[in-house]
């Protein structure tokens, strides 16, 4: 493994998905890489440790799931979990990165 230190890599958090660039005047470690898996990138995901950071309509998809949770609670199966209410995945929609 060759761990890169903060000063040679520029995070862009203002792009969807994010990224992470070489810095200027920084090189890649000059060995051969493997032909599977050559780069890990080890990082933590999520929005913050403030709630104000998380989307607005993935705070209202969790609140309409939780609702639905316990509409059904004394189910006691886990069938109740087998149908998300359809909003759910509308008010996710919005924050989905789709593939291109």
């Amino acid at each position: 493994t060759w761990p890169l230190t903060a000063s040679t890599y520029i995070v862009d958090t203002n792009s969807e998905p994010g990224r992470l660039s070489l810095a200027y005047n920084a090189v890649w470690p000059n060995e051969t890489l493997r032909p599977v898996n050559g780069v890990v990138v080890r990082f933590v995901a999520g929005y913050g440790s403030v709630a104000t950071a998380v989307p607005n309509m993935a705070k209202q998809a969790v609140k309409l799931m939780v609702g639905h949770m316990f509409e059904h609670r004394e189910n006691t199966e886990i069938k109740v979990l087998e149908k998300i209410p359809d909003g759910v995945f509308d008010l996710l929609a919005f924050e989905r990165i789709w593939p291109v």
